[in-house]
């Protein structure tokens, strides 16, 4: 933002500054020097002439304008990963992206909060910024990072702060359209073919004072921004499996060798089956498995070596799209503006679809994001100012599989299941063969933070005081898993060390028949799902002892009970 400010008295040439940009968070000094002289004349000096070092505060810091956020390198609009802007944030100076967290000069990534228009985007229930709580990379207005010697008011070593456009006494608009495709990509190691790539991005945003003909006039009081962002891309992944031949999956196995390989043994006579299994022999829940496992489509699909390459390639559908809102009124009221009432909403919805292994029907991974700020401020004299907020962030993500895993499973006639309250099916391990590890085919994470924020700004002579509170509740809801398929159990057809089956010599032969070597199960009652409240206070001084001494000092308590 950028600040007009002037100064006069009677005797004194008037001083003015003008266009003097003041950076979020940043406390800006600006020494005026009165001279004598007439009123009628003035001194006025531009905004470029103010300092751009931060002499009223010790921690080290660094901003981005809406223009960096909007023009820096970083592929925030049409990446596989979607068009959240939040990776901007690893291209601050003194900051380490970490697997989708920060460390922010030195820190340790988990000192680092993320903060929208002061509300945390934190989840609850891993502690890492929720990547799609933020506002469209248009919709950023400043990007500051805090780092060493932070506030009292800040509770982490690592600060980073996005604050949202606002609307203006002028309208302005704009519209973009970002394209990508494969016609640079290279083919992927190890495929067949370059996967199909096309990439959109595009939206528009509009603000100004909010006018209503002949009823209503907001300049100067009201004033709104609205942005919409939509991302269109399909794609496809590689994938490669190894899977039986048809002529296997019926029991036959002529063509199948492996080392010391010489025929199927009956394991309940001792005797062999030759290279066949009698049709009678194959189990009905195997077969009923077998619609899972497609029939090879690469090399020699007749036959089958133990130990192969994968003989199965396809390019599976892993497309994604996202439509995205931001809002965000300013209204002052009463005399000489002394309420400023204004909030902002992002909404974002980005669901991709997620390939499952060998023939399960894809998942579709849910990805919805609610984020709100708003805030009261009241101007209660010049020197005291007082400042309330509240805010949330809810973000639902996870598998969702339209497949009834549950039905399926019933239906095999497995006995001593237990619990099925969750979408699943059970987990085929193999040595060499490609294993069905689909498991939990549905399982969303949900994490609820709400934030109440209050502090006062107090100017008393050469002390600069702040006092405030934030309380928070925050809910984690998430899937509990201990091992493979847990309720809907997971078996095993192989011998460590190589993928000769333990009773008629061969794993796939073993699955076949119904008898596992190894199996494993555990029964999980019910997902996780805490709720905590933080209390948070703080108290601080910023005391300028002389003109060339300031001194900061405060105290900052919080308390984060357990989650139950």
């Amino acid at each position: 933002a950028h600040y007009n400010v002037a100064i006069a008295a009677s005797g004194f040439e008037q001083w003015k500054i003008v266009d003097a940009p003041l950076a979020v968070r940043q406390e800006l000094r600006v020494d005026a020097t009165l001279v004598v002289g007439s009123i009628h004349e003035s001194v006025q000096v531009t905004g470029a002439n103010a300092s751009s070092i931060d002499t009223e505060s010790a921690s080290i810091n660094a901003v981005y304008s809406a223009n960096d956020a909007v023009n820096l390198p970083t592929n925030s609009r049409a990446s596989a990963n979607g068009t959240s802007g939040l990776s901007l944030i690893g291209t601050l100076p003194g900051v380490q992206s970490d697997q989708g967290s920060f460390a922010l000069q030195g820190g340790l990534p988990f000192q680092t909060e993320v903060q929208v228009d002061g509300i945390t985007i934190q989840s609850a229930t891993g502690n890492s910024p929720i990547q799609d709580a933020m506002p469209s990379t248009d919709a950023i207005a400043e990007i500051r990072a805090d780092g060493v010697l932070n506030n009292a008011e800040y509770g982490q070593p690592g600060e980073v702060t996005f604050t949202s456009k606002a609307g203006g006494n002028r309208y302005h608009g704009s519209a973009y359209w970002y394209f990508q495709n494969s016609g640079f990509d290279a083919i992927p190691f190890g495929a067949a073919s370059k996967p199909h790539k096309v990439g959109n991005t595009f939206g528009g945003r509009m603000s100004g004072p909010v006018v209503i003909p002949h009823l209503y006039d907001g300049h100067d009081k009201f004033f709104f921004y609205a942005g919409y962002e939509g991302y269109r891309f399909p794609q496809q992944v590689p994938k490669q499996y190894v899977v039986p031949t048809e002529a296997m999956k019926n029991g036959d196995f002529t063509n199948y060798s492996a080392k010391g390989f010489d025929g199927l043994t009956n394991p309940f006579t001792g005797g062999s089956y030759g290279n066949a299994l009698p049709s009678g022999a194959i189990n009905a829940a195997a077969q009923k498995f077998l619609q899972f496992f497609p029939n090879p489509n690469f090399g020699n699909v007749t036959s089958f070596t133990d130990g192969q390459n994968p003989n199965y390639y396809v390019n599976q559908d892993a497309s994604q799209h996202s439509n995205q809102f931001d809002v965000r009124p300013d209204k002052y009221f009463g005399s000489n503006q002394k309420f400023l009432l204004w909030g902002r909403y992002s909404y974002k919805n980005f669901p991709t679809n997620s390939p499952e292994s060998l023939n399960v029907p894809s998942a579709q991974n849910t990805n919805v994001n609610h984020s709100l700020t708003t805030s009261l401020n009241w101007t209660i004299k010049p020197t005291l100012i007082n400042e309330f907020r509240f805010g949330f962030t809810l973000s639902t993500n996870g598998a969702s599989d339209t497949f009834n895993g549950k039905a399926f499973t019933e239906g095999l006639g497995l006995v001593g299941l237990q619990n099925l309250f969750y979408n699943g099916i059970p987990e085929i391990d193999f040595q060499h063969l490609s294993s069905l590890k689909a498991d939990r085919l549905t399982q969303l994470n949900k994490s609820k933070t709400y934030v109440y924020t209050d502090s006062i700004t107090w100017v008393k002579g050469n002390h600069d005081f702040k006092f405030g509170a934030d309380i928070r509740t925050l809910e984690a809801i998430t899937p509990s898993e201990f091992n493979g398929s847990d309720n809907y159990g997971t078996f095993g057809y192989s011998n460590a060390g190589n993928a000769v089956g333990q009773y008629t010599g061969v794993d796939f032969a073993d699955f076949l028949i119904g008898i596992p070597n190894n199996t494993f199960y555990d029964v999980v009652q019910q997902d996780n799902d805490g709720v905590s409240i933080h209390y948070h206070f703080f108290a601080q001084d910023q005391w300028r002892a002389t003109p060339n001494l300031t001194v900061s000092y405060g105290v900052r308590y919080e308390y984060h009970p357990g989650y139950y």
